[in-house]
């Protein structure tokens, strides 16, 4: 899946600018994907400390929650889907796989530079660093296993309403994992994206933080 040919390739210039085009959205929803898991985690570890409390308290703390991770998936699947009409992070590697793109976008990253005849090598190095890293994080996902459950999972359990019951199922640390990449992907993504800024993955573990303060201010003053 990951390394599918294309039929008809676009010129390396109407690529690279598919790239420029195509980078902001993404670095968007995966900044919102990588929040809600952070959400999501932060309500998971109160829910895991607190003693006693209501039970309505701890139904609405386990919606919260359940729909947190439920959000998530179902934009990791949206960031991760094969459609070729579809934007998504394999419609951006299908451009930055091939050279003669990384070469165009070099060249155009430079050329809108302010210093370009002085910094044009640093802009250079940063585009194909950034796309190294890139590759190396998308090649590196179970596109095989882990990307197939997570589909099968979203279309069964959360996108679809069919009679056939969920099979396959993911693990809390592999949509943290996928949450991970998505979010170095996106990362890898902000050269292309100069006004925008991506959600780092330490920042997860910051919401995470940030959402279990919150949740256990709040249920501690239940506990009975």
């Amino acid at each position: 899946m990951a390394d599918s040919q294309e039929s008809k390739l676009p010129e390396p210039e109407a690529a690279a600018e598919d790239v420029e085009n195509l980078a902001p959205r993404l670095v968007k929803v995966a900044a919102h994907t990588a929040i809600a898991f952070g959400l999501f985690d932060g309500a998971r570890r109160a829910l895991g400390t607190v003693g006693d409390i209501p039970e309505d308290a701890r139904q609405v703390a386990l919606g919260y929650r359940g729909d947190a991770v439920s959000m998530a998936v179902v934009r990791l699947v949206l960031l991760l889907d094969s459609d070729p009409k579809i934007v998504s992070f394999q419609s951006i590697y299908r451009h930055l796989k091939r050279p003669e793109v990384v070469d165009a976008l070099v060249q155009r990253g430079c050329s809108k530079s302010l210093l370009a005849e002085v910094l044009s090598d640093r802009t250079g190095r940063e585009i194909r660093d950034s796309v190294e890293r890139f590759l190396a994080v998308y090649r590196a996902i179970d596109w095989d296993d882990l990307h197939g459950r997570l589909q099968h999972f979203r279309n069964r359990g959360l996108a679809h309403l069919t009679p056939e019951e969920i099979e396959k199922r993911v693990t809390y640390a592999e949509i943290e994992s996928l949450v991970r990449s998505i979010s170095i992907l996106a990362e890898s993504l902000m050269p292309f994206y100069q006004n925008g800024m991506a959600v780092r993955v330490d920042e997860i573990a910051e919401w995470s933080d940030r959402a279990k303060s919150v949740w256990d201010a709040m249920l501690r003053n239940l506990e009975k």
